[in-house]
């Protein structure tokens, strides 16, 4: 038994595909599987379930699981302190809110540690769930609602998300400095089920009494921003979205005023045992 079979029966719990796992690890799927075999013959046990694909970790490979992620963990730790850097540290899968993705990609890439960057989009509350069950390394999403992570996870502040007014200049004409009050005026479209949605239009309710007609409702950020393309609404969202926008034709995006509530904080949230903590950690300090 070494570590690469242990990181290999990681990555499969990850990904749930030996294919996909494989590719994590950057090795042949045959070399996966045969390693993986291999350390099933010398522990005695079944660890994988296996169909035609992959279908489930044994009762024992779950044991097992756990028990190779203390001693990744432990593995990370000690060739962390033998040294600061590494000139790769292998691949790092990030999973983040949609409006945060093009921060993401511009930060992820300043590090040189990291040899293949996977990134995957998710709701905040889709990200929760990945992160506790470890198919992503690193998340990004809103630090209000990390309130029922263990203590297991760290939170790191990036920055503070500002709302942004979205409108078509064919259709609909607002002035250079756009007010909150203003925009009930307008027909809006919103992302079904968003928490972001949620969250904005409680603070229009709240502070400025306001009366929003909501006329779309779009089940992803693409479709609700040709909508506004077309003229059937205008959208409240945050300024990660605004480049987007501009690889459609006659959208605007305009800076709304500070309404004198904080708006939503976002962050980065990692577990303090995943494999990849050191070099998140190196990360954060550049």
């Amino acid at each position: 038994m070494d570590h690469r079979q242990l990181q290999f029966l990681d990555a499969l719990a990850r990904e749930h595909h030996f294919g996909r796992a494989a590719k994590r690890c950057q090795v042949t799927q045959p070399t996966l599987s045969a390693r993986i075999k291999q350390l099933e013959l010398e522990l005695g046990y079944p660890l994988v379930k296996r169909g035609k694909y992959f279908e489930r970790f044994t009762p024992e490979g779950n044991r097992i699981l756990e028990h190779a992620r203390r001693i990744l963990r432990e593995y990370a730790a000690l060739t962390g302190s033998l040294s600061s850097s590494f000139e790769s540290s292998g691949p790092l899968t990030i999973g983040t809110i949609p409006s945060a993705m093009a921060d993401v990609i511009q930060w992820s890439h300043r590090s040189a540690e990291v040899t293949t960057l996977e990134l995957r989009e998710y709701s905040m509350s889709a990200l929760l769930l990945a992160l506790e069950q470890r198919t992503v390394d690193l998340g990004i999403g809103y630090i209000e609602a990390t309130h029922a992570l263990s203590d297991e996870f760290v939170i790191r502040p990036l920055l503070t998300e500002r709302m942004m007014i979205f409108y078509s200049s064919q259709h609909h004409e607002l002035p250079d400095v756009v007010q909150w009050k203003m925009l009930e005026n307008y027909p809006h479209g919103v992302l079904s089920n968003d928490m972001q949605r949620q969250r904005w239009t409680s603070c229009i309710q709240d502070q400025l009494t306001m009366d929003i007609r909501i006329n779309v409702e779009a089940d992803s950020v693409m479709t609700l921003l040709l909508m506004v393309a077309q003229g059937h609404c205008i959208a409240v969202l945050p300024q990660g979205f605004s480049g987007v926008a501009a690889t459609l034709s006659n959208i605007v995006a305009q800076h709304l005023p500070d309404m004198g509530v904080e708006f939503p904080r976002v962050g980065a949230i990692w577990q303090r045992g995943n494999v990849s903590a050191p070099m998140i950690e190196r990360m954060m300090k550049q």
